[in-house]
């Protein structure tokens, strides 16, 4: 069982995760036909294996109860972003 700190560092996490996944729906409607209605979702990060072992356990727990559940796979991709460089130069005059 986690320490109440790592709990709350669960939560929070859970809640970033969820925020993603919120605006995944709301961007791409094909999205929300995966997930079914009244199932419970949960969160698997590549990048967190004790994070992504507690909610596997918390969605067995749920499936045992006879919960519909979804698991969410988290993977993090690199990504290419352009900051702009500004640069000051001398102003040359014809």
């Amino acid at each position: 069982m986690p320490t109440v700190q790592r709990r709350r560092e669960i939560a929070r996490k859970n809640l970033e995760y969820a925020e993603l996944f919120t605006q995944e729906l709301l961007h791409d409607k094909s999205f929300s036909r995966c997930v079914p209605k009244g199932a419970s979702v949960y969160f698997i990060p590549d990048s967190d294996p004790e994070l992504a072992a507690f909610n596997r356990k918390l969605a067995q727990r749920a499936r045992k109860q006879g919960k519909k559940v979804v698991l969410v796979r988290i993977e993090l991709v690199p990504r290419t972003t352009f900051v702009p460089r500004l640069t000051v130069q001398k102003a040359t005059v014809a």
